[in-house]
């Protein structure tokens, strides 16, 4: 039996039932355009990509935010119980790896729809694809609460280039020219 992935259609009718506030709507469907774009162009060299659960975990990556956002909760724990709870237990993953992952070996390893993801959220602010710099200096001004916080974050930045220089070797264009390629 294959994993139950849910459709598009299926995915925006969770955002929709779960009442998820508009800005953040804008930005999964950011980032999933983002993280669909680079699977696309990056089949060639891993084939094992899956689209759909690729566009999948982007579109619910976020899926608990407005709810968290009311009750205080971690959006990435809520949510990937949430998502495992409707019985996508592969999607679940990737929405519990979206802002870190459980293994620092994902930013040395191959490339899927998990880093896929990660990455794509680190590339769009809200709504507009941002290089990671400008997204990283939003996240410190945002979270940046504690000097323990900000150094995690700035941790994070640095893995996260390095998965960036991982996952643009293999494309014929560099990070800069995203936002010129998906516009």
């Amino acid at each position: 039996m294959s994993e139950l992935i849910p459709s598009r259609e299926k995915c925006l009718a969770l955002m929709e039932q779960e009442n998820m506030l508009p800005q953040i709507k804008g930005h999964s469907l950011q980032v999933c355009r983002v993280a669909l774009y680079l699977g696309e162009n990056l089949l060639t060299h891993f084939p094992k990509l899956d689209l759909g659960l690729l566009e999948a975990g982007a579109l619910l990556h976020d899926i608990a935010k407005t709810e968290c956002l009311k009750t205080k909760g971690n959006h990435v724990e809520v949510g990937a119980g949430m998502v495992s709870s409707w019985g996508f237990k592969t999607v679940a993953l990737i929405v519990a790896q979206h802002v870190s992952f459980e293994s620092p070996d994902y930013y040395n390893g191959s490339i899927d729809e998990v880093v896929l993801v990660h990455y794509a959220d680190k590339r769009v602010l809200h709504e507009e694809i941002v290089d990671l710099k400008e997204r990283f200096s939003y996240l410190i001004k945002t979270y940046g609460r504690s000097e323990d916080v900000v150094k995690r974050i700035e941790a994070l930045y640095e893995a996260t280039v390095n998965l960036e220089e991982k996952i643009f070797k293999h494309l014929p264009f560099p990070p800069q020219a995203l936002k010129d390629h998906i516009s």
